[in-house]
């Protein structure tokens, strides 16, 4: 079986973009979008674990954070969270739920697709994704 799964969405030249999206962990470990993804090692990454939220960026395959995650005693699964990345001008602001969760934060990627994963280190994920939205940054 597969323990993650992603898709890619729009064109590699995007920028200055807003990705949001309505996501359901159900089992895994963490359920995610992607922005200026170039490919499987490149892309900055949004998203909520079993223990908090976390906002990463991957290039050629190192991933590093770009803010400190947001660790929390447990999120179960199961709970419908709005997940929302704004990239403008070489900055990414990540929203959970219309509120701000990380600003200003800096990113060496310029553009890329979007995208949505679930992934499980110990079983297979599955999440459901209710809405996606992606339309250029004001």
């Amino acid at each position: 079986y597969a323990q993650s799964a992603k898709v890619f969405l729009g064109e590699d030249y995007w920028d200055n973009y807003t990705i949001e999206a309505t996501v359901k962990r159900l089992s895994g470990r963490s359920i995610l979008i992607l922005g200026y993804a170039t490919d499987n090692k490149n892309g900055v990454s949004f998203g909520i674990t079993d223990k908090g939220f976390f906002l990463r960026e991957m290039t050629e395959g190192s991933e590093k954070p770009l803010k400190a995650s947001i660790i929390l005693p447990k999120i179960d699964s199961g709970e419908t969270f709005v997940l929302k990345l704004v990239f403008k001008d070489g900055n990414v602001n990540a929203y959970l739920n219309d509120r701000i969760l990380f600003d200003n934060a800096k990113t060496s990627l310029i553009h890329g697709f979007a995208g949505f994963k679930v992934w499980g280190d110990k079983e297979s994920a599955h999440g459901v994704l209710t809405s996606l939205k992606v339309y250029p940054s004001q």
